[in-house]
């Protein structure tokens, strides 16, 4: 397929749900909104000897073995209106599907009660994902990864910019001859942003978290700690991989001493108590439905660990970075859990 576009301006991303690890590798239906995707592939080369012969110095080429290839990168995008909730889905390990909200033009991931983290996996959490890559003549080249796990996520709410999202994914392996889909592209996509009077960051009792000024930006990140190199005598491509350490939740607060942030964020380092954190960007109406496109996220029993300092630094605003870790609360809530209202009726 001809771009005439010999950069990454001529290139896509593309991904559709894989059932089951290792399958045949499932066709591409949903393009991504994405600015960047950088890859590396592990072809895990071992090199023969060294072979003491009689004088030779270098290694030979043909004791040059690849043992087996697989593959991993990053994505990194704003979160739009549209074209996100697989990722979303993925990267929360959730079962959630998009469900119309009644019998409006409006879906949720997850229906009215949202997603939640869960177990990759028995979660099945995979996605097959094509790029399309340009040539310097403009012609787009394929390349596919097979069976991706996200093994880590972020979401950044900037309150002077957009909510940006960044996946790092792990895939089976990677090959350059399926055929180059012919992607549909998501039209008047609009990022997410935390400028409508809708959009909130709360805290407080999970349930009863209430509205909190002062904070400039909050990150999220989810880190899956996996063992992705399991690769066994008599299989061509690594089985699937399986979780081997705790999921680690954290989130990264830039706030500004204000009297509510006091109270509700800074105080509670020294009390040693949780909280349950909210953000939600709040998007335009979907149509008639009644319903906006909303994206957010909940953790639910997070303890401050670092940054609940005041500190006086000079004559600038009284500000710091309170960095939190997030558990399971006593109840056995979702650690996790995150809100995604779309018009898009499928992944």
């Amino acid at each position: 397929m001809a771009t005439s576009i010999g950069s990454g301006l001529g290139g896509f991303a593309a991904v559709a749900q894989q059932p089951t690890y290792g399958a045949t590798f499932v066709t591409p239906t949903r393009t991504l909104m994405f600015k960047s995707a950088k890859t590396t592939y592990d072809p895990h080369i071992v090199q023969g000897g060294p072979y003491l012969q009689g004088g030779h110095t270098v290694d030979f080429g043909t004791a040059h073995i690849q043992t087996w290839l697989d593959a991993s990168g990053t994505l990194m995008g704003d979160v739009c209106n549209s074209s996100h909730a697989l990722l979303f889905a993925t990267s929360l390990a959730s079962t959630a599907t998009l469900t119309a909200l009644g019998t409006t033009t409006a879906y949720e991931l997850g229906g009215a009660s949202g997603a939640s983290m869960g177990v990759a996996d028995t979660n099945g959490s995979y996605i097959d994902m094509q790029l399309g890559v340009p040539t310097s003549d403009g012609v787009q080249r394929p390349e596919n990864y097979h069976s991706c796990v996200i093994t880590k996520a972020e979401w950044v709410f900037d309150r002077s910019g957009i909510v940006t999202y960044s996946y790092d994914f792990n895939a089976q392996y990677v090959e350059k001859t399926t055929t180059l889909i012919t992607p549909t592209y998501t039209t008047a996509p609009v990022p997410f942003a935390m400028n409508t009077t809708s959009s909130v960051f709360k805290a407080g009792t999970y349930g009863s978290e209430a509205a909190i000024d002062g904070v400039k930006k909050v990150t999220f990140t989810l880190e899956r700690p996996m063992a992705t190199e399991r690769i066994y005598l008599g299989n061509q491509y690594k089985d699937a991989p399986v979780t081997n350490a705790l999921v680690k939740l954290g989130m990264a607060m830039e706030v500004d001493y204000t009297t509510a942030a006091k109270t509700g964020l800074f105080d509670i380092f020294l009390a040693g108590t949780s909280l349950s954190v909210v953000a939600t960007a709040v998007g335009a109406a979907i149509g008639s439905s009644g319903y906006n496109n909303t994206f957010g996220l909940n953790m639910t029993n997070a303890f401050v660990q670092t940054g609940g300092e005041s500190p006086l630094d000079g004559p600038d605003i009284v500000h710091n970075t309170i960095n939190w870790t997030g558990t399971v609360d006593a109840a056995n809530d979702p650690a996790l859990k995150g809100t995604l209202i779309t018009a898009d009726t499928s992944f």
